[in-house]
């Protein structure tokens, strides 16, 4: 079975599977130079305390969930901490939230519109 960064959007693939092309290639549009990149710099932002295949997961999660819905980022955040089998801590998924904006442009202009950072929030908050 083929991944969505390995199929080429046409007019023979349903919307659903060219839609999913699209996201994915948002998400990651160096391709998987990129992906393999970026999966490498948050698990060394990270110090290595998760698992290679949670870091890739909740990545592509984050990027998608900021890329295709209306959640905050606070909503992001929390969702990482309930979904995986690895307890994210929130400082963590707050991190991860952090690095999908500073290495996405498309996802830091869609947060750029509705939120400040993160970190930035809550050092105001203090």
């Amino acid at each position: 079975m083929k991944r969505f960064k390995d199929i080429k959007p046409d007019k023979d693939h349903n919307a659903v599977q060219n839609l999913m092309c699209e996201v994915y290639r948002q998400m990651f549009p160096s391709g998987t130079s990129e992906e393999y990149e970026l999966d490498k710099k948050l698990c060394d932002l990270l110090d290595n305390k998760y698992p290679m295949n949670k870091i890739v997961s909740v990545l592509r999660y984050t990027l998608a969930s900021l890329l295709i819905s209306d959640n905050t980022l606070e909503n992001v955040a929390k969702a990482i901490t309930l979904r995986t089998d690895v307890s994210f801590s929130y400082e963590d998924a707050i991190i991860v939230c952090n690095f999908a904006i500073d290495n996405n442009t498309c996802v830091a202009l869609l947060v750029e519109n509705t939120e400040v950072k993160m970190s930035e929030r809550n050092q105001g908050q203090m």
